[in-house]
């Protein structure tokens, strides 16, 4: 027999090699070349299960085309599709489609205990190479009694998702060890219109929708996102094959939010140690319009909707948001535990609800565990209610545990009780701030709290004590029989209205500020958080001593500060009374700040006088202002100031933000009483202070200064207090020798100009000084005026 030429063979051995690769690769599937028109056709378990085995296939287009059983598969030949999660990829991510069709998948089952990025797609990318919008898409599919176990990044539909996931369901177990979620394990794209039935187990970040979703560089994903979808229902598919978002073409948009989820829902049983939640364990990114049912254990950070919301790391940026949004679901835990967030860290809640019962060891909250915040960043709860029981044997609080945010236009109801720091909407405060925000005082079954208004429910039942809701129309109401609900609830009842004449006229600009002629046009400025960037003029001296005190707010607070211009044009505003013992950042103004936009632009109050002033708070209380991040310039006040820590004649501190906030040309008089840095003119001070003085009477026990009680850093320049009269020989009371800047001096020296001008104070009728004439004084017989209490026609 003749012997094949060794060439031939080799050439027959390449050729049956190459015809091998060429053969088409519907062969494994149904049909279908795996274009996006014309997608590969999945009918049967075994074509699923062949998918995971076809890395080169997973950058195509897939369709199911019925309902299949994965329970006829043999379990160890199971494993995910799409590549691991771990930092170097033993396979390459899914980056094709995969769209159920409606479909349901029964039975799946994967177990990897030592394996990341676990679930029926292990790691779902979009591609890198074009826009994103046709790859990296898991959509309307229907997982059903599902069992997925892994390691890290363990979801019943997907490990990791950095692409699109859109009308899923799963339904099933799923336990791991971190970022265990039901549907997702970890987010990093979108997840919309989706839903989990499921019990998940796991150690942290662990929920029962996504264990861990948070923003990622790498990525920008598009979406298509129907609007308003509160409740997402599961579609079924169409009689012609199309899915609903095939049929919606038109509402694509393009999102640039890594870590979304919307519109979506989770039923679910979830237990873990750390950052638990009833949807999402950890939250760095956005979730708007979601709900959760069910039941939530955990150790640390536990909550009804998001165990913690806040950064994946200390130096994001970002917003970390959780919008119109609720939670039903009831929650246990040790510590930070709430009806709807366990901890919010440097994120914002905005126009939810939770209903469900909370039970913990420590800071327990209806909606908030505990809110916590770096540094000067948004608004921490807004526009919030909670209703459920809240039982902790230290800080419970009907709305939030322990709180150093600011809390904005919420309210509790709820039954709250413990052992010690209970309140009826927070449990204790370290320096927060809470603005028109209350809490039903016999339904709560407590009568303090460490922020807010209480009321009874008969009050909370009325629109007028919800006076400054109205601003974002975002409540509504039925009066006299139930308490306000969020409009997007649709449930009855009337908008809350705010009243658009409620000033003497103006539009709030710079060159039309709002005018101020009367005590109820006053008395509506601090009861509309919408004005705290507006523009002021006091046309008229306001008399507020007919003026119920309980309707009377300070302006703005820390994290939500004045920053508009208050001119008071010289005028006065006699006898404001604020007592709030339990509140922080009191005073006419809570806290003048900067412009969360643009740090350069402050809030100013200027040229105004405050007379017969009646203060009392906790920390940062002053007759004029709480805390002054802004400017303070040409004010005088006279009245009793009562605080604990950081207490002074004009200001509680300055430069919250350090070096923030300047005092220029002001004065205090009157009684000052506290515990800690305690200051005739100033509490506290970071900031800046110029030609500024005090004759105030002082009486606290450390750091007690006649002119600021406790300086941390800051200049002080010609600044003067009245040894006298403050019965102190200290003008700062924390440092040894005063220093350069401030002098203390007697009551008859304290009334001679020599003693200003040679400071450098200028005075009406000299020019050495400057022109533009700030000062008078009646020589010997008073002390220093500013130029607008001259009251006659020489007054510049």
């Amino acid at each position: 027999m003749a012997l094949i030429n060794p060439r031939i063979l080799r050439a027959i051995t390449l050729l049956i090699t190459i015809f091998s690769l060429s053969l088409p690769a519907y062969a494994k599937y149904s049909g279908g070349t795996g274009e996006s028109n014309d997608p590969y056709l999945i009918y049967t378990a075994e074509q699923m299960n062949s998918i995971s085995a076809e890395p080169n296939d997973w950058d195509k287009h897939f369709r199911l085309m019925a309902d299949i059983d994965m329970g006829t598969v043999d379990p160890n030949t199971t494993k995910p599709i799409g590549g691991s999660a771990s930092a170097f990829f033993e396979d390459s991510p899914f980056t094709g489609v995969f769209d159920g069709g409606g479909f349901v998948i029964y039975n799946f089952s994967c177990s990897s205990l030592e394996k990341d990025g676990v679930g029926l797609f292990g790691v779902v990318w979009p591609k890198a190479e074009h826009l994103k919008q046709g790859s990296g898409i898991v959509k309307n599919l229907h997982l059903v009694a599902l069992e997925v176990t892994g390691q890290s990044c363990v979801g019943g539909l997907v490990g990791q998702n950095c692409g699109t996931v859109v009308s899923c369901s799963v339904a099933g177990e799923v336990t791991g060890w971190s970022s265990v979620g039901g549907l997702v394990g970890e987010n990093r794209g979108v997840i919309t219109l989706c839903e989990s039935s499921t019990f998940v187990l796991g150690e942290s970040d662990v929920g029962g929708l996504v264990g861990k979703s948070y923003r990622s560089p790498e990525s920008t994903i598009h979406v298509v996102i129907p609007f308003p979808v509160i409740t997402p229902v599961i579609p079924s598919p169409s009689e012609d094959g199309n899915d609903a978002s095939e049929q919606k073409d038109e509402e694509q948009e393009q999102i640039k939010h890594e870590g979304l989820i919307t519109s979506c829902r989770s039923v679910a049983h979830v237990g873990g140690i750390a950052a638990v939640g009833g949807l999402v364990g950890f939250n760095s990114g956005t979730i708007h319009s979601c709900e959760s049912h069910g039941q939530v254990l955990g150790d640390g950070y536990v909550g009804g909707l998001v165990g913690l919301n806040g950064p994946a790391m200390i130096l994001d940026e970002g917003r970390y948001e959780i919008t119109l949004s609720y939670s039903d679901a009831d929650v246990w835990g040790d510590n930070d535990v709430g009806g709807l967030v366990g901890i919010n860290y440097d994120g914002t809640v905005n126009a939810c609800y939770a209903v469900g019962n909370v039970l913990a060891r420590e800071c327990a909250g209806g909606l908030v565990g505990s809110s916590q915040i770096t540094g000067m960043g948004p608004i921490g709860i807004k526009s919030c209610y909670a209703t459920g029981l809240v039982r902790a044997e230290h800080c419970a609080g009907g709305l939030v545990g322990a709180n150093m945010t600011a809390i904005v236009t919420s309210y509790s109801i709820g039954a709250v009780s413990g052992k010690d720091n209970i309140g009826g909407l927070v449990g204790q405060d370290f320096l927060g701030g809470v603005l028109l925000s209350y809490w039903d005082v016999q339904a709560s079954g407590v009568t303090v709290s460490a922020g807010g208004r209480g009321r009874t429910s008969e009050q909370m039942r009325l629109a007028d004590t919800f006076k400054g809701w109205g601003h974002d129309s975002q409540w509504i109401i039925e009066e006299g029989t139930d308490y306000p609900h969020l409009a997007w609830e649709e449930s009855r009842g009337d908008l809350i209205m705010d009243d658009p004449n409620r000033y003497g006229g103006g539009t709030g600009d710079a060159n039309d500020p709002y005018q101020i002629w009367t005590a109820a046009q006053f008395a509506e400025i601090g009861r509309h958080p919408a004005d705290l960037d507006k523009c002021f003029s006091l046309v008229a001296d306001v008399n507020l001593a007919e003026t119920d005190p309980s309707i009377l707010r300070p302006i703005g607070t820390v994290y939500a500060p004045f920053t508009g211009i208050f001119e008071g044009n010289g005028h006065t505003v006699a006898h404001f009374t604020c007592s709030a013992p339990s509140d922080n950042f009191i005073g006419m103004f809570g806290n003048i700040g900067c412009s969360e936009e643009d740090g350069n632009d402050v809030g100013i109050v200027q040229n105004l006088g405050l007379t017969c002033v009646s203060v009392r708070g906790h920390d940062c209380v002053g007759g004029l202002v709480g805390t002054n991040d802004g400017i303070v310039r040409y004010c005088a006040i006279d009245g009793d100031v009562t605080g604990y820590d950081m207490v002074g004649g004009l200001a509680g501190f300055i430069g919250w933000a350090p070096f923030n906030g300047m005092i220029s040309s002001c004065y205090s008089a009157g009684h000052i009483t506290g515990n800690n840095g305690i200051g005739g003119l100033i509490g506290g001070n970071s900031g800046a202070i110029s030609h500024s003085y005090a004759f105030a009477t002082i009486d606290g026990k450390e750091s007690v200064g006649g002119f600021v009680g406790h300086r941390i850093v800051g200049d002080m320049n010609a600044c003067f207090w009245d040894v006298t009269v403050s019965r102190t020989a200290d003008g700062v009371g924390n440092v040894g020798p005063d220093p350069n800047g401030v002098e203390g001096f007697s009551t008859t020296q304290m009334r001679t100009a020599k003693l200003f001008l040679d400071a450098g104070w200028d005075f009406v009728g000299e020019t050495e000084n400057g022109t533009e004439d700030n000062w008078w004084i009646d020589e010997g017989q008073d002390y220093p005026r500013l130029w607008w209490e001259l009251g006659d026609e020489s007054s510049p």
